[in-house]
């Protein structure tokens, strides 16, 4: 992971984003069920994607928010090697909407919050 932090929205957190169509002016987002109609300059309901010069850009490329092990039965693989870890990662943003959310921090984070960028290569290592 580099080691300085950087601001998002910007270098290489840019990455055209997948699974969008032309409508009119706008570009439909179909990442997840919100499915956000963008305007030119316009940001998603997850505050990640923005409507930039005629596509949309995921604004959080490689941002990882947290990396660590975790006890296997905090997981969903409860009865799976009980007593091990699992590697668990986070990135930045989420499309729901829960009032409980402990993790609103990173979960509706402002684009331009200083990130640290861990490619996806680097990850897979």
């Amino acid at each position: 992971m580099s080691s300085s932090a950087e601001p998002l929205g910007q270098g290489r957190f840019l990455r055209e984003a997948l699974l969008q169509e032309p409508v009119g002016e706008r570009i439909r987002c179909n990442i997840c069920h919100r499915r956000c109609l963008l305007p030119s300059g316009g940001l998603g309901w997850c505050r990640t994607r923005a409507h930039r010069a005629g596509r949309i850009l995921t604004l959080t490329n490689g941002a990882v928010s947290s990396l660590a092990p975790s006890p296997i039965e905090k997981e969903p693989f409860y009865h799976f090697h009980p007593g091990s870890y699992a590697l668990t990662v986070g990135s930045r943003s989420c499309n729901f909407g829960c009032p409980w959310c402990q993790n609103w921090e990173i979960g509706k984070v402002v684009p331009s919050a200083p990130a640290k960028f861990l490619a996806p290569d680097d990850f897979v290592r």
